[in-house]
């Protein structure tokens, strides 16, 4: 498995550059893991059944390969895709606004709920829906890094430059990758501590809201955490406060998302 991420990871830094994308690749099999864990058993036959007829990609033909793949057909030069994975909420704003942030349709919310329609509508079959499937198990864990929705006039924290426990990153790049592999750089048992961690309570709470909300959530976390917590300078030094600050915030998010992938499509394919 990890010899799949690093060449997953190797093949985006050689496309696009440095990650601007949510999670990286270890983030979004966690919160693919925790979905895998709460689908219903028929539901999770038929999205195994779906992904296993996919014919459009290298990456494994399941939720894990399902959960990177948008990244990587970014990558491979569908750059039309690329406003699909964010909305940029400006920290000024009190929440977000889908007339002025989204005008165009073409944010993680819009495209969120559009493949939920592709997904429920019956005329839609073959890879139409395989790529229903693949899109929304990604946009819903993009909706839920925090500067996937928040940012202050910085790109999403791409233009934040910070030193990261002595390294060189971008601060969107820490809350994508570098948080989570400081907090266990092995997915499996990540996600096995994160489903042993959320309670009966959690997962009814998760359930709850549209994507608005859960965007207004991140939205939240960029505003009172992310940037709030930002010690001064250019580079931004970042070590073990921010650290333990932090990852209790990724937790959470990572839980959500798993929770809400598994709700979405148990909703959808349990009809």
């Amino acid at each position: 498995m990890r010899s799949f991420r690093r060449t997953v990871a190797a093949l985006l830094l050689c496309v696009i550059g440095p990650p601007a994308f949510a999670w990286g690749v270890e983030g979004h099999h966690v919160t693919a893991l925790i979905a895998l864990h709460y689908l219903h058993p028929d539901v999770a036959k038929k999205v195994s059944d779906l992904l296993a007829a996919d014919t459009d990609t290298d990456i494994p033909h399941d939720l894990l390969g399902a959960s990177v793949w948008p990244d990587v057909f970014r990558a491979e030069g569908h750059r039309e895709t690329a406003s699909w994975h964010f909305i940029d909420v400006e920290l000024e704003q009190p929440g977000v606004d889908m007339m002025a942030n989204c005008p165009r349709q073409t944010c993680v919310i819009a495209k969120i709920d559009e493949f939920e329609h592709q997904l429920k509508d019956p005329n839609v079959t073959g890879e139409d829906r395989v790529r229903a499937v693949k899109f929304l198990v990604h946009f819903i864990g993009d909706l839920h890094q925090p500067l996937h929705v928040g940012e202050h006039h910085d790109k999403g924290g791409n233009d934040v430059r910070v030193q990261y426990f002595g390294r060189r990153e971008r601060l969107h790049a820490i809350w994508d990758t570098g948080i989570i592999e400081r907090i266990d750089p092995n997915e499996q048992t990540f996600a096995t501590k994160l489903i042993g961690e959320i309670t009966p309570q959690e997962i009814e709470d998760y359930k709850q809201g549209s994507t608005i909300d859960w965007a207004n959530q991140s939205f939240r976390l960029a505003k009172s955490i992310v940037y709030a917590d930002l010690p001064a300078g250019d580079p931004i030094i970042i070590g073990d406060e921010y650290q333990k600050m932090a990852a209790p915030v990724v937790e959470m998010q990572l839980k959500r998302a798993g929770i809400r992938i598994a709700t979405v499509l148990n909703q959808i394919l349990g009809q």
